[in-house]
C-alpha cells in the first residue's frame, strides 16, 4: 500500500476544500481524533487571561467578540476543558454548557455562540446574564462568544436599554472593562496578525508528525532534496535555508493589517495550508500524498508553486473570491506590476545577461526557468498569437522574485521587489512604522517627504518645502485642484518651540502612525490629526516624488483635504479663544498668495482687497 501521512489529510481540513464547515473548531476536533495527530494549538495570551479570571475567587463575566474565525469557540472550549470539563460533553454540540469554577461554589455558564440561541433561549438566558453583568448574581458567571453585530442586536431588542448603551460604549470605545459592570470584553480581532501568522507557520512546519514522511520514497530525490511537492513547499517556508518566502509573506500580512484589513486565525491557517498543499491542476485544489507523489514523478512543480498558492493561484476566480485572505493579498498587486529591468531579465536574460539569469532564474530548479522555458522560447521565436500562458508565467516569475530575490543595496543581483507591487513605497512604510516604534521615535526621517506630499496635495503645485505646512485655499467655489491662496499662516514641522506645529508620531494604543498638529506639547493639546495607513503613506510619498497613483488617488486626496479643512477650522476656533480676531480692520481683507519660485520654494506676496462699507 502506498505510503501516506495522516498529518497531510488532517491539514487538508484547514485548506480551501469543499466542506463548508471544515475549519470550525468542532470539525477540527473530530479530525484530530480521526487521524490520530497532535492538534495545532498556538499559545494565546488571551486564553491565559481568561483562565486567570475564572480561577480567581471573584471572577468577572466575559464577552469574547470579534470577526468570525478569530478563535472565540476555541477559547471557550479550552476554558471549559482546562477548568475540568469533559471534552465528550463539549462535543455533544449543546448551545450552552456549564462547569464548576474551582475557586468558589459557583457555576460558569458558557454560551458558545450568541447567534445560536433562539428567541425563546434568549428569554431564558438574557435576564440572568444581565443580572450577572450588574453584579446581582453570585452563583453564576458567564463566558459568551458573540460577533459584534450579534452582541448589539441581542441587547438592542431587550428591555434593559441602559445596559445596552453601556455594552455598546465598551464595544465602540474598545474598552475592556466598565467601572459599574462585572464585565470584561475582549475583542479577539485586536491582535498582531503578522505575529500570529509566524506562530502558526512554526507550529505547522515543525509539527512532530512530519517524521512520518521519512519512510516515503518521495521524501528525498537524487539531489538529496525532497521531491515531494509538499515537502518542497515546507522547505521553502522554513527559516533554516536560503529561502525568504516566510519572512516576506509576514511583511505582506503586516501591510494588510496596516491597511485596516484584519485576517482572522481561520484565514491565516487556510493561507499556510494552501502554500503547502495547493495544486493548480486538480479538480480538488489541495494535495494528498498520492497526488503529491504523481506530481513528483512528473516534475510538475509549476502546478504546486508556493508563490502562486500564496494568492490562491490553485483556485478559480469564483473560489478565490470566497476567501478573504486571497482577496486582500491580491489587492497588493504582487507580480501584476513590473518594471522593464525585471521583464528584460525574465524574457531576454538567458542571452543578454546569462550569469545574472543563471543566478536569479535557473538556479531555482523547482520554480525557476524550468516552469516557463518552453513558453519563453515560443515567444522569442515569434509565436505571438497565443501569449496568455507566457504572460501568466511571467507574472509567476515576478512573484517568485518578489519573495526570493535579494534586495540588499550592495548585492549585484539586487531586485527592487516593491516595484513588482501596487505599493512601491510599502517597504519604506514598514521601516517607517518600525522607526516610530523605536526608543527615539524616528519620525524626523520621514516628516520632510510627508510634508512635501501634503503641501503638493493641498496646493496642487510642485512645492518642495519640507519644513513648513501650507494650508492652501482655492478661492471661488473652492472646487479647484490648484489652491493659490493661504487660508492662514503656515504650520511649522517638528518645532515644539513654535505653536501650533506638525508632528509625525505613533501614540500608544493606536493602530496606525499619525500626523498630529499640537498646540501645547506638554498638555498634548491636539488640534487635528489623521492616521497614516499604507494607502495614505503611498499616496504622499508618490506625490512627494512627483507622480500620482491613479488607482487609489481620489479617496486619499479626499481624506487629506478633509484633514486640511479640520485643521483650518480648529485653528480659527483657537484664534477666537485667544482673542486674536478682535481689533481687525473690517474694511479690507488681506490674503497671502501662494507662488512657487524656480527653486520650488514658496513666496507669499500679500494681496489686499478693499471691502465697500454699507454707508459708502
Amino acid at each position: 500500500m502506498p505510503h501516506t501521512n495522516p498529518l497531510v489529510d488532517f491539514l487538508r481540513h484547514y485548506g480551501p476544500i469543499a466542506v463548508k464547515d471544515n475549519q470550525y473548531d468542532e470539525r477540527i476536533g473530530d479530525a484530530v481524533a480521526q487521524y490520530g495527530v497532535e492538534p495545532i494549538i498556538v499559545p494565546s495570551a488571551r486564553l491565559e487571561t481568561l483562565l486567570r479570571n475564572f480561577r480567581d475567587p471573584c471572577p468577572k463575566n466575559v464577552i469574547l467578540t470579534g470577526t468570525a474565525g478569530d478563535g472565540k469557540t476555541f477559547c471557550c472550549r479550552q476554558v471549559f476543558e482546562q477548568l475540568g470539563g469533559n471534552s465528550a460533553d463539549w462535543a455533544r454540540g449543546d448551545k450552552t454548557i456549564s462547569v464548576v469554577l474551582p475557586a468558589r461554589a459557583a457555576e460558569l455558564v458558557i454560551i458558545k455562540d450568541l447567534s445560536g440561541l433562539t428567541d425563546a433561549d434568549k428569554q431564558v438566558h438574557i435576564p440572568e446574564v444581565a443580572r450577572a453583568f450588574r453584579g446581582e448574581q453570585s452563583s453564576r458567571c458567564y463566558l459568551i462568544a458573540a460577533n459584534d453585530g450579534q452582541l448589539l442586536a441581542t441587547w438592542r431588542r431587550g428591555p434593559d436599554q441602559p445596559l445596552f448603551r453601556e455594552i455598546e460604549s465598551m464595544l465602540v470605545d474598545e474598552r475592556e472593562e466598565h467601572g459599574s459592570l462585572s464585565l470584561r470584553m475582549y475583542n479577539l480581532s485586536r491582535g498582531d496578525d503578522a505575529g500570529l501568522f509566524e506562530a502558526l507557520v512554526e507550529k505547522i512546519i515543525s509539527h512532530p508528525d512530519w517524521r512520518r514522511c521519512d519512510a516515503c520514497p518521495a521524501a528525498t530525490g537524487d539531489d538529496r532534496q525532497p521531491s515531494c511537492p509538499i515537502l518542497v513547499n515546507r522547505q521553502r517556508l522554513d527559516t533554516g535555508g536560503p529561502w525568504q518566502l516566510r519572512s516576506r509573506l509576514r511583511e505582506l500580512i503586516e501591510l494588510v493589517a496596516a491597511n485596516d484589513q484584519h485576517l482572522p486565525i481561520r484565514q491565516l491557517l487556510l493561507l499556510v495550508v494552501n502554500v503547502l498543499l495547493g495544486d493548480a491542476t486538480l479538480p480538488n485544489p489541495v494535495l494528498n500524498c498520492n497526488r503529491a507523489r504523481r506530481r513528483a514523478a512528473e516534475s510538475r512543480y509549476e502546478a504546486t508553486n508556493p508563490y502562486g498558492n500564496v494568492f490562491g493561484g490553485n483556485l478559480n476566480e469564483r473560489e478565490r473570491a470566497q476567501h478573504l485572505v486571497f482577496a486582500v493579498l491580491l489587492d497588493l498587486g504582487v507580480g501584476r506590476e513590473t518594471e522593464s529591468e525585471v521583464d528584460d531579465l525574465l524574457v531576454f536574460g538567458e542571452y543578454e545577461a546569462p550569469e545574472r539569469f543563471r543566478r536569479l532564474v535557473k538556479e531555482d530548479e523547482r520554480f525557476g526557468d524550468a516552469t516557463y522555458a518552453r513558453e519563453r522560447e515560443r515567444y522569442l521565436n515569434g509565436e505571438r498569437r497565443q501569449v496568455s500562458g507566457f504572460l501568466r508565467a511571467l507574472e509567476a516569475q515576478r512573484r517568485r522574485l518578489f519573495f526570493e530575490a535579494s534586495d540588499g543595496p550592495q548585492d549585484q543581483d539586487r531586485v527592487n521587489r516593491w516595484r513588482l507591487t501596487a505599493f512601491r513605497h510599502a517597504g519604506e512604510y514598514l521601516q517607517f512604522r518600525k522607526s516610530l516604534r523605536g526608543p527615539a521615535g524616528g519620525g524626523e526621517r520621514w516628516s520632510g517627504l510627508l510634508t512635501r506630499g501634503l503641501n503638493r496635495t493641498f496646493s496642487g503645485m510642485m512645492i518642495d518645502t519640507t519644513s513648513e505646512l501650507y494650508l492652501a485655499a482655492a478661492g471661488g467655489d473652492g472646487r479647484g485642484r490648484v489652491a493659490r491662496f493661504l487660508a492662514r499662516e503656515e504650520v511649522p514641522v517638528g518645532r515644539p518651540d513654535r505653536r501650533p506645529f506638525l508632528l509625525v508620531e505613533w501614540r500608544e494604543g493606536r493602530p496606525h502612525p499619525q500626523l498630529t498638529v499640537l498646540d501645547d506639547p506638554r498638555a498634548r493639546r491636539i488640534i487635528a490629526e489623521i492616521e497614516l495607513r499604507l494607502t495614505h503613506f503611498e499616496y504622499l510619498m508618490r506625490v512627494a516624488s512627483g507622480s500620482l497613483p491613479a488607482s487609489f488617488s481620489r479617496q486619499c486626496y479626499e481624506d487629506l483635504q478633509g484633514f486640511k479643512l479640520r485643521l483650518v477650522e480648529a485653528l480659527e476656533r483657537l484664534d477666537e479663544e485667544l482673542g486674536l480676531k478682535t481689533g481687525r480692520d473690517e474694511s479690507c481683507v488681506e490674503l497671502l498668495a501662494l507662488e512657487i519660485n524656480p527653486s520650488g520654494s514658496v513666496e507669499k506676496p500679500k494681496v489686499i482687497i478693499r471691502v465697500p462699507r454699507d454707508d459708502q
